[in-house]
């Protein structure tokens, strides 16, 4: 990708605070101060919450995953066209103004992918399409627009919440001259989370409590080479840390580099009386050192259960090296339904899907029982969906899933009786989501979903038996 730098931030943010009834929870999020991504991170955000946004019924899984891949990426082709791709920061040239009728769309798509890159930060995986959700407005909220919000997140029990408890997300976008500075996209944030986010607050969706919602709004002005991000949310986040830093490839992971000088980062909370030029005091946080040296920090997520979690030790896994999480059933089965349709292992998904629509079973009979994969990579290998035409869908690139987390989903899926309300998963420690070691060029989310845009070598066949729950090679 023609990106210059390789890397696109948005460093302007704003946490804004909308004052809650029910009385206001914290956020222990490391509140950044920039979010920085790829190209290969935007394309797999897009991916996600376009194929989020098509709605399960009347559709084959052949047609959602060749809707979703059709879209996918000429989405990320057109956005970059008019992206100022030799500046550091995430914005917009004034060619966008030139086309003022496909405007609106690419707003929507990029304010989409961006709040999923917020969330990524945040640690929060399992995420899935708000319809598929089952939401219910909470008793006592008199209200006549049933609008839901877009997607559902789940931060596993960690931050702050409790295993079970869900984030509820709307996105928004605005790339225009009215739409686009900081004071308008922070009135869309509160417009986002006051109308369609603010009345599910301590609801249900699918049996599971919504804990705290976003509204997240995406910014920029064609050619003024800036743009901004606002949170709106009930939350105070009280913790305002450095952004995560670039992981270094897992090949020169044993390099190590020095660790850089320790810093003081703000937070600025908005309140909802405000002006929207006006800001409240800043807060300042503890010092906190932070370490480039991939061994350390690999190590730091190891003992401490990954980065973001507020330190828990119930949270590490034993000798496997990844923190755990434990994201609602319903949810988790229905973000990794997508990952695999994405990746081309249309019986695991279909097998998903089963049980999705029949909680009461597992690895429905019907179902397909085995599943082929192609594995790429040792280190970190990587599932692709066999036959070769789900595999591939664009010239060198593939979606994929990290063959740990698809077998610790699959192997859930088979075991016989009722799912528990929350199952227990791994998630890539934040220095593990991206390789370059000549063979392999990767990028990874959190639940493993993988976005491969060179890779050279060997493949292994491989046959996964989804009722018996293990490799049948």
């Amino acid at each position: 990708m023609n990106w210059k730098p390789p890397r696109k931030s948005i460093s302007d943010l704003n946490a804004i605070h909308v004052p809650n009834e029910s009385g206001d929870a914290v956020a222990h999020f490391e509140w950044p101060d920039e979010i920085a991504f790829e190209w290969e991170d935007l394309v797999m955000s897009l991916a996600r919450t376009l194929a989020m946004a098509l709605p399960e019924k009347g559709l084959t899984q052949e047609e959602r995953l060749q809707l979703a891949r059709s879209v996918a990426m000429p989405t990320a082709e057109r956005i970059n066209v008019f992206l100022e791709k030799e500046e550091a920061e995430f914005s917009f040239s004034d060619k966008l103004e030139i086309l003022a009728d496909i405007r609106p769309a690419i707003s929507g798509e990029v304010g989409a992918a961006v709040a999923d890159l917020v969330m990524e930060h945040f640690n929060c995986h399992w995420r899935s399409n708000g319809n598929d959700a089952g939401f219910v407005i909470a008793k006592g909220v008199d209200v006549t627009d049933e609008r839901i919000p877009d997607f559902v997140y789940d931060p596993g029990g960690k931050g702050g919440f409790e295993p079970g408890q869900l984030i509820a997300v709307e996105a928004k976008g605005s790339l225009s001259k009215t739409g686009g500075p900081r004071p308008a996209i922070k009135r869309l944030a509160k417009k986002a989370f006051g109308g369609q986010v603010k009345k599910y607050l301590g609801a249900k969706a699918d049996g599971c409590l919504i804990a705290a919602g976003y509204g997240v709004a995406y910014g920029s002005v064609p050619g003024s080479r800036e743009s901004t991000l606002a949170i709106a949310s009930s939350h105070k986040f009280q913790t305002a840390l450095q952004p995560h830093k670039v992981p270094a490839p897992l090949s020169a992971a044993a390099t190590g580099q020095p660790a850089p000088a320790e810093a003081e980062a703000e937070l600025h909370h908005d309140e909802e009386q405000q002006e929207d030029r006006s800001k409240m005091d800043l807060r300042t946080a503890p010092q906190i050192e932070y370490r480039q040296d991939e061994q350390r920090s690999e190590r730091e997520a190891d003992d401490t259960g990954g980065l973001g979690d507020g330190g828990d030790d119930g949270g590490r896994e034993r000798g496997g090296g990844r923190p755990r999480a434990t994201p609602a059933r319903r949810v988790a089965l229905a973000n990794y339904e997508t990952v695999f349709q994405l990746c081309g292992a249309l019986a695991a998904a279909r097998s998903i899907r089963d049980i999705l629509s029949d909680e009461g079973t597992r690895v429905a009979e019907t179902a397909d029982r085995f599943q082929e994969f192609y594995e790429i990579g040792d280190d970190e290998p990587i599932l692709i969906g066999a036959p070769y035409r789900y595999a591939w869908w664009y010239p060198d690139h593939s979606f994929g899933i990290s063959a740990k987390s698809a077998e610790e989903i699959l192997k859930i899926i088979a075991q016989p009786g009722e799912l528990p309300p929350s199952l227990d998963l791994s998630v890539v420690p934040f220095d593990r989501r991206r390789i370059r070691d000549g063979a392999i060029e990767a990028n990874f989310q959190g639940d493993g979903f993988a976005f491969l845009t060179s890779w050279s070598g060997p493949y292994r066949h491989r046959t996964w038996d989804l009722r018996e729950g293990a490799w049948a090679d």
